[in-house]
């Protein structure tokens, strides 16, 4: 019978499944559609867009010829004729406080990462923040970055890290990242994080070990773009960082709207939740084109800057503390002009850290220079 051949497979199933029987497999030598330095390819199930700084034209699977598609990078919706506007072009707009400059930057931002073509010289990381003022101790969020994580993530195959727990010492860190992984989303950084690992990893590419499996490398040409959402403003000394981090400061529209933590502003202001079944077709399919115009803004002018807002004062704060941040600016110290860093050491000393013997001389001169 059926059920006795099947039965059959499964108590000898050992004898095909295994590495020297699959080893006698041809090998799909077929071409992936990726995306090129100048194209990119969104995959729907009516067909794929392909973007490119002058042009959007819709492609027939057919059309493919030898070419193949990773299953999960294929979006489970159509997409129909272009349509503007919609929920989500709002919610850019007011966390880019209606600022065009800004805007661009947050949408050329979300074109870079949604574009899987790396450049030989390695990629940049985007990070997004909270533009407030805020300290260490006390950081806010709620402006909108992890809905900005989920509309790249709705486009493009992403896999989510939970930056609390990252420590960047595990060799299984990376384990849910594969070939199919387009991005990398760290979510909620620790004041721990190392960003320099990434760094390398943006030139040399992922080295990926799975439990129980052997290990693999993904090349930096395929490796995914990676995308890091912080309530902390994270080290940028030095030129490789500086040139590694492209920075997005988002304003507080929605994070000024709650006061208790138990409002959702996202709801009280679009009558919506983003990315659900609450979205019709229509809404969906706004927020498709509005993705590509952002592909378009990058593949046209690359990530274009904003003037840094809060983040250089945002870091200053979070590194040498509140105390000693507000000390100094009521200082007035100016270049050029010697100061007596002993008796400036015994001044905050005895305002701020009064019977604290931990807190020396070295550790003052060092907060001074930060």
């Amino acid at each position: 019978s059926k059920e006795a051949q099947i039965e059959m497979f499964y108590q000898q199933s050992n004898i095909v499944i295994n590495k020297s029987f699959l080893g006698y497999l041809e090998k799909d030598e077929s071409e992936i559609l990726i995306d090129t330095s100048d194209s990119a390819f969104i995959a729907f199930q009516n067909g794929i867009i392909e973007v490119t700084a002058q042009s959007v034209i819709k492609l027939e699977f057919a059309e493919l010829q030898d070419k193949v598609l990773w299953r999960n990078n294929i979006i489970s919706r159509t997409i129909s004729n272009k349509e503007t506007g919609g929920n989500f072009s709002k919610f850019i707009a007011n966390v880019c406080n209606q600022d065009p400059k800004r805007i661009e930057t947050l949408k050329s931002a979300i074109g870079y990462l949604i574009h899987s073509y790396h450049h030989s010289s390695g990629g940049q990381m985007v990070l997004l923040y909270d533009e407030t003022i805020t300290d260490l101790n006390n950081p806010q969020g709620g402006t909108g970055k992890g809905l900005i994580a989920n509309a790249v993530s709705s486009i493009r195959h992403t896999v989510k890290i939970d930056g609390k727990k990252f420590k960047g010492d595990n060799r299984f860190d990376f384990q849910e990242v594969d070939f199919a992984t387009r991005i990398l989303w760290l979510d909620d950084v620790s004041k721990q994080f190392d960003i320099d690992r990434f760094n390398s990893i943006s030139t040399d590419g992922f080295n990926v070990e799975k439990k129980n499996k052997d290990s693999f490398k993904i090349s930096a040409a395929q490796s995914p773009k990676i995308l890091i959402c912080s309530n902390i403003i994270l080290d940028c000394t030095g030129s490789t960082r500086i040139r590694r981090q492209f920075i997005v400061e988002l304003a507080p529209f929605y994070s000024s709207r709650i006061s208790t933590g138990i409002e959702e502003p996202i709801i009280h202001i679009h009558g919506t939740r983003f990315f659900t079944d609450e979205w019709d077709n229509q809404e969906w399919n706004r927020f498709y084109w509005y993705m590509i115009d952002c592909l378009q803004i990058y593949l046209s002018k690359g990530l274009v800057h904003a003037p840094s807002i809060n983040v250089i004062e945002n870091r200053s704060r979070q590194s040498i503390g509140e105390d000693f941040f507000n000390w100094v600016q009521e200082q007035n110290f100016e270049p050029e002009i010697e100061y007596p860093t002993t008796v400036f050491y015994e001044d905050y000393k005895n305002l701020y850290e009064k019977g604290n013997d931990k807190f020396l001389q070295r550790t003052f001169s060092n907060k001074l220079k930060a």
